[in-house]
């Protein structure tokens, strides 16, 4: 096994306490590592984040509302992140999705009067981030969706506090750098353990 790599388990209530990004600093102090992945659930819906990247799945049953929120939590964080989608359509339907907020990225003839397009999901444009949500919702399928965003300690630290005000919970969370530290939050109720004694054990 890599001696660098340290396993930490976690109450889900004592981070919601602390908050993910003082756990994280608290962490910081004992060594040089940057969070790479967070994997949060909301009952069979899953988000994993990494600086780059933001995987959304999506179960059909999850509701308007759920959706719309949380790519605007996204949104309020990264005004920059975005979505990029391949659609085939008429040549005249290109304009319609232009008016609601897509960006037109490149198109090509695939036969008769039927387009390939690209179009990028600007989460800065309020009207397409309404229609992203609104697609997501009226499929049938089990959605999974990448959004690509520029994240960081501080973004994803935020990201896991605004959606767990709306019951998001936090599962995992891996740090890499001098260390590989994996942790993993419980719901277990067994005798309570301080952070920072976790942390003095298992990272020194």
């Amino acid at each position: 096994m890599n001696r660098y790599r340290k396993h930490l388990k976690i109450q889900q209530s004592e981070v919601t306490n602390l908050g993910l990004y003082n756990l994280y600093k608290k962490i910081r102090k004992k060594a040089d590592v940057n969070i790479y992945e967070m994997n949060l659930s909301k009952n069979n819906n899953t988000i994993v984040t990494t600086p780059g990247k933001i995987e959304l799945r999506f179960c059909p049953e999850l509701s308007w509302e759920s959706i719309a929120r949380t790519l605007s939590i996204i949104s309020e964080i990264d005004n920059n992140a975005h979505h990029e989608i391949t659609v085939e359509m008429k040549y005249d339907e290109i304009e319609r999705y232009e008016k609601e907020g897509y960006v037109l990225v490149s198109y090509g003839k695939i036969e008769g009067d039927r387009y390939r397009v690209i179009f990028e999901i600007p989460f800065s444009r309020t009207s397409a981030l309404k229609k992203f949500a609104l697609s997501i919702y009226n499929s049938k399928q089990h959605e999974v969706k990448d959004v690509v965003w520029n994240g960081g300690n501080k973004r994803i630290s935020t990201l896991y506090e605004e959606l767990n005000k709306f019951n998001w919970k936090i599962d995992k969370l891996q740090l890499m750098g001098e260390k590989d530290i994996r942790i993993e939050f419980t719901e277990s109720k067994q005798t309570k353990k301080e952070i920072d004694k976790i942390i003095e054990k298992k990272i020194t």
